[in-house]
């Protein structure tokens, strides 16, 4: 939904109560606040700041099992999400706090992080749940990787190396012409 909301909350906003998927832009300008009402809710995508009673409405959704949150991401004000599996940020933010998320969303099996040109250290989260899945997209570079099993991390786009560079069918074509 990207259109400003009637009223200063959700606690009012006609929807049905079966909602599983919600995404709010940034022009809502809406709190978050009745959100709780939605309890079959499984993932919200959030273009707005949260501020610490939203993140406490968040705790009062049981199926949520997906956050998506964008260029505001503030995780010094969130709370502990224990059932969350999916976060995913999408932040052009470089101070943003990723030693915080292995204590606030410790069953994490997937997150993605599109870092829009900045470094990340994904470090702090090498003792988070042994099946993460990590995606971290538009990175600069990515500090931490040598804690992490390849397969447990996907760059995009991925880094180019001179194997990759060519796929074996244009090398072989490549070498072909170059004997001729």
């Amino acid at each position: 939904m990207y259109t400003r909301l009637p009223g200063v909350n959700l606690a009012g906003f006609p929807a049905p109560s079966t909602l599983t998927n919600l995404s709010l832009g940034n022009q809502i300008a809406t709190s978050l606040v009745g959100i709780a009402r939605w309890q079959n809710l499984q993932r919200l995508i959030l273009n707005q700041p949260l501020d610490m009673i939203e993140w406490e409405e968040l705790t009062k959704l049981p199926q949520l099992i997906g956050l998506y949150l964008g260029d505001f991401c503030d995780l010094t004000q969130a709370v502990r999400l224990p059932d969350l599996e999916e976060f995913h940020i999408h932040t052009e933010r470089s101070d943003l706090q990723l030693d915080l998320i292995p204590d606030l969303f410790p069953q994490l099996k997937r997150l993605s992080l599109s870092c829009r040109g900045w470094a990340p250290d994904i470090t702090p989260l090498k003792n988070l749940n042994a099946s993460l899945n990590l995606y971290v997209s538009d990175a600069s570079s990515v500090i931490g990787l040598e804690h992490f099993p390849a397969d447990r991390v996907t760059l995009s786009p991925r880094p180019r190396t001179q194997s990759s560079r060519l796929c074996p069918a244009s090398a072989t074509a490549s070498a072909s012409r170059e004997q001729r």
